[in-house]
């Protein structure tokens, strides 16, 4: 039976049923009736603010035709605040209603499939009306219900409750950061569902509230209780912003907790997805990497690639990321990690790969980077029978930096500079030492062709003996410089500068192996 849109609470039943209606005709028109639920966020998210501002247009033209038809405009005084009140409670009680019809149904069927489609069209209309804007009337009431809920017997019906109060936070939180033209009065009609001047306090009021509820459901005994409650503790923390993070202490302190100890790896998945990346929260991220869960090791991962550039990584950071995922034990890890470095960490040095270099010390890290070179080299390459593949592991790239990937990592390299007292440094060196012996293990290539391949990497064999006579001549001279000062003890700088040319010193060396077969 259809509700009378006489009332106030006859006008928002209507409005939530015309919604759940709408959700169903447009999922068959646009995706056919066996891809429910596959809308798009920002479809799904229009639906329902065009069904919120439909609603609260006809609620504020609604108390206005009765406050004509009363008199109480012109009067004004008690006669409008009672109107007023009645008008809020009335519509607190009917999205109440709706919300409990809502956990009523999830409570009774057990087959999520049969009302998840529904239950998510009640909670999205209920949230954004009720949070988004207004006085915090509407708000107040429904985060109370939702937490009324959240300590229910039925452990379906509390994991529902976080999905519900897990909306009301992100609701809130919008509505706090919009700047709104105007704010209405409090005794400006329907000013309960667009908003007031003390509008901030009541929000605050309400996330106190939902984070006294959440909490506890974090270390519920129901694993799929503390997956909603972990998911819902995400919309705390929407951007980067750190004082959110500081605010909300509390929230990501428990999540770590999650993070790092809950039994379930799907949880600890979730956690990763949903605590902030801040530089004080990197470290947790970055344990994850090491999970003995293949699929929280690649979430960690993919978080990283989303939301971490490699220049706000410490060094330390870098190696021991790559230490703990660039291995072939695990393909699915060893894919993900190559996806962090070639169209993450390579895209951020603008496809440099001598640049990458810079940020990983190849004189202190060279086996890491020996390997880390290899995986951006087999990206570039068009050999699918490297270790991963183009199409691979490129594929988010767009086809302008794909090419600029491949130009950049094999364009030839100047180690003779126009001034031939300049050095060589170690990151080239070591480059072109690796790219000599990827070219020569190569089995597609065809001796003729590595030879040709080498042959436009290096340089003369004289001129590559010119280059060791260089260095070997830095490094004695910054030993006997020591030895003459009779001061053996090195400082820093001194330690530093004597392990880079040692360094450059043995990778000249290793070129050295591959220049008979350029010779021949």
């Amino acid at each position: 039976m259809a509700p009378n849109k006489a009332s106030l609470s006859g006008l928002v039943l209507s409005n939530f049923q015309a919604h759940q209606r709408r959700g169903y005709e447009d999922e068959s028109k646009v995706h056919g009736r066996r891809s429910r639920g596959m809308r798009s966020s920002n479809m799904r998210e229009n639906d329902v603010a065009a069904r919120v501002s439909l609603i609260r247009d006809e609620i504020a033209s609604h108390l206005l035709t009765d406050a004509m038809s009363a008199a109480t405009v012109s009067e004004g005084g008690d006669k409008c605040d009672d109107m007023m009140q009645d008008a809020k409670i009335e519509v607190a009680a009917a999205i109440a209603g709706c919300v409990d019809a809502a956990f009523g149904t999830i409570a009774v069927h057990t087959n999520t499939a049969s009302w998840s489609e529904s239950v998510e069209q009640v909670f999205d209309l209920a949230s954004s009306l009720a949070c988004r804007d207004g006085d915090g009337f509407l708000a107040g009431h429904l985060v109370l219900r939702a937490t009324q809920f959240s300590v229910a017997p039925v452990e379906i019906v509390r994991a529902q409750s976080c999905v519900l109060l897990g909306l009301c936070v992100r609701q809130i939180l919008l509505g706090a950061e919009q700047t709104k033209s105007t704010e209405l009065g409090k005794n400006d009609l329907a000013s309960f569902l667009v908003g007031s001047s003390e509008s901030m306090e009541w929000r605050e009021e309400c996330i106190d509230v939902v984070k006294e509820s959440l909490v506890p459901r974090l270390t519920d005994k129901s694993q799929a209780v503390r997956n909603a409650a972990i998911k819902a503790c995400a919309n705390f923390f929407n951007d980067s912003d750190e004082e959110k993070e500081a605010n909300y202490s509390d929230i990501s302190d428990a999540l770590i907790y999650s993070l790092t100890h809950d039994p379930s790896f799907a949880n600890r998945s979730a956690a990763v997805q949903s605590v902030p990346v801040s530089e004080a929260m990197l470290p947790h991220i970055l344990e994850r990497v090491r999970d003995v869960k293949l699929k929280v090791r690649v979430d960690a991962l993919d978080v990283l690639r989303a939301n971490v550039d490699v220049h706000n990584l410490t060094e330390d950071q870098r190696v021991e990321l790559l230490e703990a995922a660039l291995t072939p034990r695990c393909t699915s890890t060893y894919e993900a990690t190559a996806k962090m470095l070639c169209c993450g960490w390579m895209k951020s040095v603008k496809f440099d790969p001598i640049a990458l270099l810079g940020l990983l010390s190849p004189t202190v890290n060279d086996t890491i980077c020996e390997k880390a070179l290899a995986c951006v080299i087999d990206a570039a390459s068009n050999d699918e029978t490297k270790s991963i593949s183009v199409k691979a592991t490129l594929k988010e790239l767009s086809d302008p930096e794909v090419r600029a990937y491949k130009e950049e990592v094999y364009k030839p390299l100047e180690i003779v500079r126009g001034d031939n007292d300049a050095p060589v440094d170690a990151d080239t060196v070591f480059f072109l030492r690796v790219m000599c012996d990827k070219t020569l293990k190569d089995t597609s290539l065809s001796d003729s062709r590595k030879a040709d391949t080498i042959g436009k990497l290096m340089p003369d064999v004289p001129v590559l003996c010119e280059i060791l006579q260089k260095h070997l001549g830095l490094l004695v001279g910054s030993i006997r410089s020591r030895c003459e000062g009779q001061d053996e003890e090195m400082d820093d700088e001194s330690a530093e500068f004597e392990d880079s040319e040692s360094f450059i010193c043995l990778q000249l060396l290793h070129l050295f192996k591959v220049s008979d077969l350029k010779e021949e």
